[in-house]
């Protein structure tokens, strides 16, 4: 990765109530169509299979017997689990902060703009 060169302009003011999409469409009309609905459900059948599958992909990574690698498998939800648990405890203890700094953040520019 590397930086962009200084000449390019970035504009950091996005109005996401007016945004639109390559083709034009807002969001919220995107969401309305059956392109989005099937990407959704390929996505969700190839997680499912994914998990339907994991016993017998553990089984042929680690050479172990069907047991072993269910265990493995429970061992492996169980810390997803945690990690979830994890992420809504940080979100929480975090949000605070992060939405008080956005507000700050957004207060100081329209002053800025608005002149002395």
């Amino acid at each position: 990765m590397r930086n962009p060169p200084p000449n390019i302009a970035i504009s950091h003011n996005i109005d996401s109530a007016n945004a639109t999409l390559e083709d034009g469409r807002s969001p919220s009309q995107a969401i309305a169509t059956r392109k989005f609905h099937l990407l959704w459900l390929r996505l969700f059948v190839n997680g499912i299979t994914g998990i339907f599958n994991a016993i017998v992909i553990l089984e042929d990574l680690t050479q172990s017997s069907a047991v072993s690698s269910a265990l493995l498998f429970g061992l492996m939800s169980i810390f997803k689990v945690g990690r979830v648990f994890w992420g809504a405890i940080s979100a929480a203890i975090t949000r605070l902060p992060r939405w008080t700094g956005a507000v700050h953040q957004w207060h100081t520019s329209r002053r800025h703009e608005d002149g002395p």
